[in-house]
């Protein structure tokens, strides 16, 4: 239940993370202001950006000019016979949807030679502590099995009361004298019992109990 429950929870947070994410991407107009062109200074511009997954550049060229990304052997020797892929119009934009280094060219003749190319390095976005997610595991209660009669360790045990057994005065009680009237003991009787019970931890209790049961025969 707790799994389930966390996955819901974890499915609607990182769709959020995603579109703030989307929402922080970063435009680049390739070349700043001078664009993608002869007269831009390419490699200064590039060499003062930091480009990260999820970035979009942003080519604005005039129509004497295209867009070939090429592999790093074409980018090094400024050959176009086989682009990657190849864009025209004088405005395109390339999303950097993935870490890793890719290159971009012009292919028209001599433009790559005087300057028109461009390597960009894309890198991991930094994730920030919040976006770090842990699912809690779940915790199966176990059960120590136990023996008839036996509890577990560490399980509460019910508490014994002492239990006593108390010594029947008869013989006191059938052989005291009595008063005349019959319904009191003599001193000497009462004394008696209470010297044999003062050795009970519940001696005055005791007592007082059978003092009342003679009395009342």
């Amino acid at each position: 239940m707790l799994m389930m429950r966390s996955q819901k929870l974890i499915l609607p947070l990182l769709a959020v993370m995603l579109a703030i994410r989307s929402s922080l991407a970063t435009r680049y107009t390739v070349g700043g202001n001078g664009g993608w062109g002869l007269g831009t200074d390419l490699q200064t511009w590039v060499s003062n950006q930091a480009f990260s997954q999820g970035d979009e550049l942003v080519f604005q060229y005039s129509t004497g000019h295209d867009v070939s990304e090429v592999t790093k052997e074409d980018y090094d020797s400024c050959q176009s016979t086989s682009p990657i892929q190849t864009f025209i119009g004088g405005s395109t934009v390339i999303p950097l949807t993935s870490p890793g280094k890719r290159y971009f060219i012009c292919s028209v003749p001599g433009h790559c030679s005087t300057g028109m190319k461009l390597e960009v390095n894309t890198l991991l976005p930094a994730a920030s502590p919040s976006e770090s997610i842990s699912i809690p595991p779940t915790v199966t209660p176990t059960i120590a099995p136990t023996l008839d009669g036996i509890a577990p360790a560490g399980s509460p045990t019910p508490s014994k009361l002492p239990s006593a057994s108390f010594p029947i005065p008869l013989s006191e009680s059938s052989n005291s004298p009595s008063t005349n009237d019959g319904n009191h003991l003599s001193e000497n009787s009462v004394n008696s019992m209470a010297m044999k019970l003062k050795l009970h931890p519940n001696a005055v209790g005791i007592f007082i109990f059978f003092l009342v049961m003679i009395l009342g025969m």
